[in-house]
């Protein structure tokens, strides 16, 4: 039976009899006014039935009350007030056009659930005679979590058109301790969420997703749901990073690229955030610099790190985390270089990137994973994830003089000045622990180039020949994040320019020695330490040539126009020997410069002056075309060069050389010296 009708059935039966003795009591009192006779008899009489009444009351009452027991232990409810009534929770939600909705109860929907309509404030109230109550929070578009709410109270906003994106729900006094509340939230491209309980997060943050429909239910402590689903969809990090020329970026979220890539912008500064609010803890993040090197102090939960206005970039960064989120989570990073791309995966306070190699941050990815898990796949082929200027040692065996000592870093193994030939080298393996070697190889007099390389540490070349040219290069992720540079002092032609990864450094074709060796170690992408023009000189075509013609002189010229060399020969034991070779400029392609064979002179002028520039050392070899200096201002002497253009047609038609280049074919080479151009 329903219990609000057994409880009327109760009343009822107990009334009833009330209203008979109520009858009796007045029929019986007005006798006794009217007859004083009998009033004595009447009273003794009215005593004894009140007496017996009142046991007829209580029988009647126990009877009704043993009655309701019976039935309420079928349905196992409850009426006595001293027991607890099972409570109720009832709320309603705020919806987009709508308004408030009608309250519902008990794991009801409050909200929408297809109409695509967002929540915008939630009242909660639970009914009870159960002492304590219900608080709540909710995380607000363009607010964040706001403040505890209780009983009823509204929690987000109205009129602000503001999304509800995330709820917290959580119990009071007693009822904690005899219930737990369940909720869940509907939300937006995810659909219903699992179950959050006593204050545990559900819906999102850090996406922008509306909450749109909501369910509440209490359940009794021990009668647990079990759902092993998500209830709360959330970021683990947010990162943004501030930009050469486009300022800051929006957040990116755990495993995307905050930066670009392949726009060579560097990045200027950082700032990084844990956005579950499940992560106790901070995380922590230090920056290198442009100029500064390493920040002073570590930036934490989305401070600045870097520089804002001052034009400089980030080259390197190292992340870490602090507290409790510490002990259960890893922090990887990873960034792309300039010049590089994308290195590989730093963790937990690692240097990521780059450092003496002037290379800007283009890019950067953070992941936060859980410890025994896998660390990230590699995005690039680099496992190494921070590049540094490393030393690598060399020595070189000096003819009449035997092994040096090792040198390193650009020092100069072998002589220069000294006329003495280098017979062997050895190259250590570069001090890092990056996988990889460095080989070499030789181009030996009598011999010409090894077919083999030779290993890290080992000897290159023959003791009594002379090694004329080398050739150098990495292995190994070494190779993917290095360049190996080096270049040759060679007889006649001096210090070559830098030669790179595996190039020829030295000279082939005229039998010039290799007199000294410097060798660099530089991160990938970073400036060549010096020129790199001829760094290996072929001469052979040139030499083989000049032997065919004669001179009115002791010297021959050669001009050979496609590779924009000039070389000049004295006549020694019947042959042309090459005595000095250089590049130049020739004439534009609409002002070619003439191809033929002509002689030098019959002009000569240490200096032409113009308008708007001079050139140098000026030698006339067929009309109006001249080797002469490039082009210098129109100062008194040879400061300032104008327009040092060579190695390309540049020219009216003269052939442009350097100063001292032009110099020397002015004093070194006479009048009536044959001039041969060609193609």
């Amino acid at each position: 039976m329903n219990k609000k009708y057994r409880r009327l059935g109760n009343i009822v039966a107990v009334s009833i009899p009330m209203v008979i003795i109520g009858a009796t009591i007045q029929r019986v009192y007005a006798e006794e006014v009217q007859n004083p006779i009998v009033a004595e008899q009447t009273s003794v009489e009215t005593m004894n039935n009140q007496e017996v009444t009142k046991e007829a009351q209580d029988s009647i009452v126990k009877e009704q009350s043993s009655s309701e027991t019976t039935n309420d232990q079928n349905d196992q409810e409850v009426t006595d007030d001293n027991i607890t009534q099972k409570p109720d929770v009832n709320y309603e939600a705020h919806v987009q056009d709508k308004g408030w909705q009608t309250p519902v109860i008990n794991g009801e929907t409050s909200g929408t659930v297809g109409e695509r309509k967002r929540i915008e404030a939630i009242k909660i109230n639970v009914n009870s005679n159960v002492a304590g109550g219900v608080e709540y929070q909710t995380h607000i578009q363009g607010i964040g979590w706001q403040d505890w709410v209780k009983n009823g109270q509204i929690a987000g906003t109205t009129g602000q058109s503001r999304r509800v994106e995330a709820i917290r729900i959580r119990l009071t006094g007693e009822l904690a301790s005899k219930y737990h509340i369940y909720y869940r939230a509907h939300v937006q491209n995810y659909g219903w969420l699992s179950w959050a309980k006593d204050g545990e997060y559900s819906g999102s943050q850090g996406y922008g997703l509306r909450m749109e429909a909501l369910q509440i239910k209490l359940i009794e402590i021990g009668k647990e749901i079990t759902d092993s689903g998500i209830a709360f969809q959330s970021p683990s990090i947010k990162y943004r990073a501030q930009l050469q020329g486009t300022g800051w970026q929006d957040y990116r979220n755990d495993g995307q690229v905050a930066g670009t890539i392949g726009q060579s912008r560097r990045m200027e500064s950082v700032k990084i955030e844990l956005v579950n609010p499940e992560l106790v803890g901070n995380i922590l993040y230090q920056t290198h610099i442009q100029n500064y090197g390493w920040e002073t102090n570590w930036a934490k939960n989305g401070e600045l790190s870097g520089t804002v206005g001052q034009g400089l970039r980030l080259e390197a960064i190292r992340i870490k985390l602090d507290g409790a989120v510490a002990n259960d989570y890893n922090v990887y990073y990873t960034v792309h270089a300039a010049n590089i791309g994308w290195l590989g995966w730093a963790k937990n306070g690692e240097n990521a990137g780059t450092s003496g190699a002037s290379l800007r941050l283009e890019g950067l990815i953070i992941r936060l994973i859980k410890k025994g898990d896998s660390a990230p796949t590699l995005i690039g082929s680099i496992n190494t994830p921070y590049v540094a200027n490393q030393t690598i040692y060399y020595r070189a065996y000096v003819d009449d003089s035997g092994w040096q000592t090792n040198v390193k870093d650009g020092e100069t193994a072998g002589t220069t000045g000294q006329s003495k030939q280098i017979d062997q080298i050895v190259i250590e393996q570069p001090d890092t622990n990056i996988d990889g070697t460095v080989e070499y190889r030789g181009q030996i007099q009598n011999i010409g180039w090894q077919s083999a390389w030779t290993q890290a540490g080992n000897q290159l070349g023959q003791l009594g020949s002379r090694l004329e040219a080398v050739q150098i290069h990495l292995t190994g992720e070494l190779a993917k994040v290095y360049d190996l540079y080096y270049r040759a002092h060679c007889e006649l032609f001096g210090w070559e320019g830098w030669a790179r990864n595996g190039e020829s450094a030295g000279s082939k074709g005229a039998g010039f020695r290799m007199e000294g060796l410097q060798v660099e170690l530089r991160v990938k992408g970073s400036s060549a330490p010096g020129t790199r023009d001829s760094a290996y000189r072929d001469v052979t075509n040139m030499v083989s040539r000049a032997q065919g013609y004669t001179s009115a002189t002791n010297r021959l010229i050669l001009l050979d126009k496609t590779h924009y060399r000039v070389g000049v020969f004295e006549r020694s034991n019947g042959r042309w020997k090459l005595i000095h070779e250089c590049l130049c400029g020739i004439g534009a392609a609409e002002t070619p410069t003439v191809e033929g064979q002509f002689t030098t002179g019959p002009y000569r002028n240490v200096v032409h002056r113009r308008p708007t520039y001079n050139y140098w050392y000026v030698t006339q070899f067929f009309g109006d075309y001249l080797f002469h200096s490039v082009l210098y201002t129109t100062t008194q002497n040879p400061v300032q060069i104008r327009d040092g253009r060579m190695g390309i047609q540049v020219s009216h038609g003269c052939v442009r050389l350097s100063l001292e280049d032009a110099k020397y074919i002015f004093y070194q080479v006479p009048l009536g010296t044959k001039v041969v151009i060609y193609h």
